[in-house]
């Protein structure tokens, strides 16, 4: 089985509240509220994380698209 080669990176900031993040990942990659805020927890401690992974760019550039649309700060990354 071939791992995913795009990562939905996000960073935090000092401006994006968690109740935003939040949001935004529950609605952009329909994840449950309490998973979306765990990560969003984990991008402001950690300064980024991989929010989600992707095997084709195309799908992973809409989800940066969405998180944009929504003010936050993330960026497609290549694993090769």
């Amino acid at each position: 089985m071939k791992s995913p080669t795009w990562d939905v990176v996000l960073h935090s900031d000092d401006i994006t509240s968690p109740d935003v993040v939040t949001y935004a990942l529950v609605r952009v990659l329909d994840l449950p509220p309490t998973d979306a805020l765990a990560l969003a927890m984990r991008a402001h401690r950690e300064g980024s994380v991989s929010a989600a992974a992707f095997d084709e760019a195309g799908p992973a550039g809409d989800v940066v698209t969405g998180l944009r649309y929504y003010g936050l700060h993330c960026e497609l990354v290549s694993r090769v």
